[in-house]
């Protein structure tokens, strides 16, 4: 049946019905055959369906090497057969609609390729070469809706190479109707290199963008992240992003989870913060960001951690802060913050479980602390110079599918995680929960 199909295709219904197959040729090579006799004219089709550049290269892939592709192939005959059928094969659109596996698998294989993927955790099912003829919706860490791409979560999955790639792959991807991704999750992996890319200004549905824990250099792209609308969680912790941080991010109205924490970011927090009104979480920490806190902060009113400890952030904190009326983890310690604390504005935050001045420049520190001890009697207060890493009830919730089950991260309570010494644990969180676990195993 394909053999017929495959010469109706080619324009050539007389040759479809009577030429004989080439002796010693299976039903397929025959079909290549054919597709490469008239190179030129499925060459153009290719390229109008997935774009001149990869269009060339998938069709060249396709057709010219036997082996390697061989179920790309067989992908891209069924498709081909299916759109005679559909009488469709004389109108391909330039998006791409009638090939959104195709297309999707192509740029998946690409990633593939160009981020160790041999060396994956987890390569199957989809990934590796045997495993290619499942449909893309089966693919490990791949989520599919309705033949469009719309998630891709990889994490801790030892893949290596630059984040880039990544997303001129996908940005690709999401000009045509085969792709409109709303998380994308490479947590805990070796990826390096910058995401300052233009490809990021296309992915306008990504809803969750997590990058968090690799090796991720340069600064943060805050003109194309403003181009991401629907963001509603943005973690970049734990890389190596540097200058500072964009005032674009305060057009992400959408935003309710910013971590940027341990980085190199330095300068003054944006005031254009203070626009991210469902904001619910705000880690900074273990940076080298300066200046005040911006009053804009108090328009914050659904936010329930704000974190800015072990930068070097300077001026009284604001009385305003007292309007944060849905805060529960206030964490300042480790700064260069002067004055008297607003002991007003902290006991009026109705929700506060913990509060952390430590390590600061703050004038009658021990009345402040009779003060607030003595009203907020449910909430931990640390006052004193025991640095604080970490506090809080659990693991964040935004941060737990970005750890694997092996991993120390993953088997603690981190509200019981405290730092005696600042200088040697500060840097490097991952050593101090493995040590805490390595304790409560004995």
């Amino acid at each position: 049946m394909f053999v017929p199909l495959y010469y109706a295709l080619l324009g050539n219904q007389k040759e479809a019905t009577m030429r004989p197959k080439p002796i010693g040729m299976t039903v397929e090579e025959d079909v290549l055959f054919s597709i490469r006799k008239k190179y030129s004219y499925i060459r153009q089709r290719m390229m109008d369906a997935y774009g001149e550049e990869e269009g060339s290269e998938f069709f060249d892939s396709v057709t010219q090497d036997p082996t390697t592709h061989l179920e790309d192939r067989r992908a891209l005959i069924k498709d081909l057969a299916t759109a005679v059928q559909q009488h469709r094969t004389r109108a391909l659109k330039p998006n791409g609609q009638y090939f959104p596996n195709d297309i999707v698998k192509n740029s998946l294989v690409h990633i593939y390729d160009a981020l160790n993927g041999p060396e994956w955790s987890h390569q199957v099912p989809g990934w590796i070469l045997r495993e290619r003829f499942q449909p893309v919706k089966l693919w490990h860490g791949v989520t599919m809706e309705n033949n469009i791409l719309v998630a891709i979560k990889l994490v801790h999955n030892n893949m290596k190479g630059d984040v880039g790639h990544i997303f001129h792959k996908l940005g690709a991807l999401e000009s045509c109707a085969s792709c409109q991704l709303k998380e994308l999750n490479l947590a805990s992996n070796d990826l390096n290199g910058s995401f300052d890319t233009p490809s990021i200004a296309l992915l306008k549905s990504l809803v969750v963008l997590c990058l968090n824990f690799n090796k991720i250099e340069g600064k943060l792209p805050g003109a194309y992240l403003s181009e991401c609308v629907n963001l509603a969680v943005l973690n970049l912790q734990g890389n190596n992003l540097v200058g500072q941080i964009p005032p674009e991010l305060g057009q992400l109205t959408k935003l309710r989870i910013l971590h940027l924490y341990s980085n190199k970011l330095e300068g003054p927090l944006p005031e254009e913060l203070g626009n991210l009104t469902l904001l619910q979480e705000l880690r900074l920490w273990d940076n080298q960001l300066t200046g005040p806190i911006p009053p804009s902060i108090a328009n914050l009113k659904d936010l329930k951690v704000l974190h800015l400890g072990q930068n070097k952030l300077t001026g009284a904190v604001p009385g305003d802060i007292g309007e944060l009326t849905s805060l529960e983890y206030l964490y300042l310690n480790d700064n260069l913050f002067s004055g008297k604390i607003p002991v007003a504005a902290l006991v009026s935050l109705q929700h506060i479980r913990a509060i952390s001045l430590s390590q600061n420049d703050f004038e009658e520190v021990d009345e402040a602390e009779a003060a607030l001890k003595a009203v907020l009697i449910n909430t931990e207060i640390i006052m004193a110079n025991a640095g604080m890493l970490y506090m809080g009830t659990e693991f964040p919730e935004a941060e737990k599918g970005a750890v694997s089950s092996s991993s120390p991260w993953a088997s603690f309570n981190f509200g019981t995680l405290l730092a005696t010494d600042r200088g040697e644990a500060a840097g490097d969180l991952a050593a101090a929960a493995s040590s805490l676990q390595a304790e409560e195993s004995q």
